[in-house]
Order: structure tokens, then sequence, then C-alpha cells
């Protein structure tokens, strides 16, 4: 059985995460290409500006490896083993047509 569940919030309660956009998931023949994914860049964009005009942060969440943890994953995805994710990789870079600020937030993640 679902119930109603309200919440009221405001812009300042507000912000936009921006997941895995880098070119190891976009780039044409790329590690982990996930060719749909381009398609949503255009659109992504717009919505990032609509974010900034209203002050609403703007977060992006990538993935970056080193040495140390690169192994456990490697397990799941063989290519990590390369460093295709390693931090100032290629493919740890975001994709040069997504709209990154440098005011922008930027979290990384492991495994």
């Amino acid at each position: 059985k679902m119930r109603k569940v309200t919440h009221k919030s405001s812009e300042k309660d507000l912000a936009l995460l921006v997941i895995d956009m880098t070119n190891a998931f976009l780039l044409p023949g790329g590690p982990f290409e996930i060719p749909r994914a381009r398609e949503i860049i255009p659109r992504l964009n717009l919505l990032i500006q609509i974010c900034r005009a209203f002050e609403i942060p703007v977060v992006h969440c990538r993935y970056a490896h080193d040495d140390s943890d690169r192994s456990n994953m490697g397990k799941f995805w063989p290519d990590l083993e390369d460093g295709v994710l390693n931090r100032d990789s290629v493919g740890h870079q975001v994709e040069q047509s997504s709209d990154m600020s440098k005011n922008d937030l930027q979290i990384e993640k492991s495994t």
C-alpha cells in the first residue's frame, strides 16, 4: 500500500548531481562506452545552466581510482587494471561537451 509523502523544499535545499559524465563512459570506443549517454548531453547542459541561473549548486561526481583501490573494482571491470579511471587519466576527465564550470563542486568516488 502506498502512502503520500510530502516534502517542502526551496532552492537552498537543492543541488544537481551529475554522475559519471566522463570520457571513459562517453567517448566513442571508450572502455565503458554507453553510446546513448551522449544523447542526453545537450539536455543535461541546459539543466545545468538553469540550475546555475537559480544559484542551485551543480555537483559533478566521477570515478577515480589509483593503485590502492583499483584491484577491487578490476574484478568486475578488467579495464581498470590498465588505469583508465586513474586520477588525471583521459578516462577520468569530464567529457568536453559536458558543461562543467570551475565553480561547480567535484566529488570523486571509488570502490
